[in-house]
């Protein structure tokens, strides 16, 4: 066997994995990190200030190489600019309406054309998203709604938010999206959970293909969060941060029961466009996601937060997934930014303290972006991964063809997102034609 094929085999791969989070779990202990206190089988408390010294200085530091020296006072160094090889488009953002100033720096720093807020309000009150995120700022932004839950029980329910959602898209929305709530979080009067493919809910993915505006979706979430907690999960640094994202607990649906909820709607509305984020959800599994989307030709799917998933398959076979899917991928980042905190890929307590430091760009922010930028565009191994607590392995790069990284980055979104046609994003395309 050569040196490089004994390299990337998957018994030494293993390895090397094995070997890297024995050291993350001595590293906590040398910063004398207490361990998880269970209260019982599905609970479990954290010293949230000792954890933050851990990310923030030990796990953190170990991939940015961040010296504690630099003063946050300070003024930044002028310093060079990372940008994909193409126009982009982040179609899975969080922007507060605070936000807009810092999020065009953050655009113009990393070569985005283009942000998607899919956050700016609800089908009740949008008003004031829609125009934080329009008027002169539309050539750069996008914005979604959400659906509120108010008066769930009501008859009239789903139809008031199918109205509100033609509302706010007759006021600039580019169109619905729905966080983790459907199946795990929202609950009827009687206590039964509002399962994604519940009947009544049928009114509002109609209206949506009525429309012409896709449905942004995301269920569940990573296996491990789906998992029993003990030290050999390998996100058990970020449960202990948000153990609100722990759903292995009685009276909750497996995940892949709400994903076959979910693809049971995809599958009653062929008109509506649904953007599957997050890989589709099982970014674990590809070959599955694949199935699916030859199975469903209004699936999409977005890379938000889950490049550390994606970066740990065989770079071969994940090349030859994104080019049979070449024009149902979405690139996205699930970048959050407000006026005094920018969140990269899963927000974290030291966010704050980060975006504070003089040299947040050159160590956070541009490594950030570039690594996903170097995971579509090269061939290199051992690419640092984008957000480290969601995994510390190297991701393998793909080196996709430029067509197919023209797609990804924003013609996919500029054919399925109508309220894109007037932005930067698509002048450049028009210009290239």
């Amino acid at each position: 066997m050569t040196g490089r094929n004994r390299a990337s085999s998957p018994n030494i791969r293993c390895r090397q994995y094995l070997r890297e989070q024995t050291r993350l779990h001595r590293l906590r202990k040398q910063v004398d990190c207490p361990q998880f206190t269970s209260n019982s089988a599905f609970e479990f408390t954290v010293d949230t200030e000792c954890l933050l010294s851990n990310i923030s200085e030990t796990v953190v530091s170990r991939h940015f190489t961040i010296k504690r020296s630099i003063s946050p006072q300070r003024k930044e160094a002028k310093m060079a600019k990372v940008a994909p090889r193409f126009p982009a488009v982040d179609v899975h953002t969080h922007l507060r309406n605070d936000g807009v100033k810092v999020a065009l720096d953050i655009m113009d720093s990393v070569g985005l054309k283009v942000m998607v807020n899919i956050t700016a309000g609800t089908t009740t009150f949008f008003k004031e998203g829609l125009k934080a995120f329009g008027g002169r700022n539309r050539r750069r932004f996008a914005a979604c709604v959400m659906l509120d839950f108010k008066g769930l029980d009501a008859k009239n329910w789903a139809a008031r938010q199918a109205d509100g959602l033609e509302a706010a898209v007759k006021a600039g929305a580019a169109g619905l999206k729905e966080v983790k709530r459907l199946g795990l979080d929202i609950r009827l009067e009687d206590g039964r959970l509002l399962a994604i493919d519940d009947p009544r809910m049928d009114v509002i993915w109609e209206r949506c293909g009525q429309l012409g505006v896709p449905f942004w979706i995301h269920v569940s979430d990573p296996l491990a969060f789906h998992k029993p907690l003990h030290l050999t999960n390998e996100r058990v640094v970020e449960l202990q941060v948000h153990p609100d994202w722990y759903f292995n607990k009685p009276g909750l649906p497996s995940k892949y029961q709400i994903l076959n909820a979910l693809n049971r709607v995809i599958k009653r509305h062929p008109k509506t466009k649904f953007i599957c984020v997050h890989f589709g959800g099982l970014p674990e599994d590809p070959v599955t996601v694949s199935h699916w989307l030859d199975e469903m030709p209004n699936m999409y799917i977005d890379l938000a937060a889950r490049f550390v998933e994606m970066g740990r398959h065989h770079p071969e076979m994940m090349r030859n997934f994104f080019i049979r899917h070449q024009d149902r991928i979405l690139y996205g980042t699930d970048t959050g930014v407000s006026a005094d905190r920018v969140m990269l890929g899963v927000s974290m307590p030291a966010d704050g303290e980060f975006f504070g430091r003089a040299d947040f760009k050159k160590a956070f922010l541009l490594p950030h972006f570039e690594a996903t930028y170097r995971y579509l565009e090269t061939d290199d191994y051992f690419i640092t991964a984008p957000s480290p607590v969601q995994g510390t392995w190297p991701l393998h790069g793909i080196s996709l063809p430029d067509r197919v990284l023209r797609k990804v980055y924003a013609e996919n979104a500029l054919r399925i997102i109508p309220a894109l046609a007037k932005t930067d994003a698509a002048k450049a395309r028009r210009r290239r034609r």
